[in-house]
């Protein structure tokens, strides 16, 4: 899947903001720019923003914290059984 050259959108592209969102990790804010500005319903800007997304190649960026999460939870147990 290609991706876009975010330096050279046209200025001009209504989809403009919500590619930049998007590409700073902020999906949840590009869906709520789209539905406020068109006035659709959430499921509708929902699927706008994905298809956005999917045709510019722009993956959603993960938190990080699912990893930190399980590893404080296997040091919290390994405490307990050895306690």
């Amino acid at each position: 899947m290609a991706t876009i050259d975010f330096e050279n959108i046209d200025s001009d592209s209504t989809d403009n903001k919500y590619l930049d969102l998007c590409k700073k990790g902020r999906y949840i804010e590009a869906v709520k720019v789209y539905k406020d500005d068109t006035g659709c319903g959430l499921a509708e800007a929902k699927a706008y923003i994905d298809n956005l997304r999917s045709e510019y190649g722009i993956k959603p960026q993960s938190s990080g914290q699912g990893c930190m999460v399980a590893i404080s939870i296997l040091i919290i147990v390994s405490f307990l059984i050895f306690l």
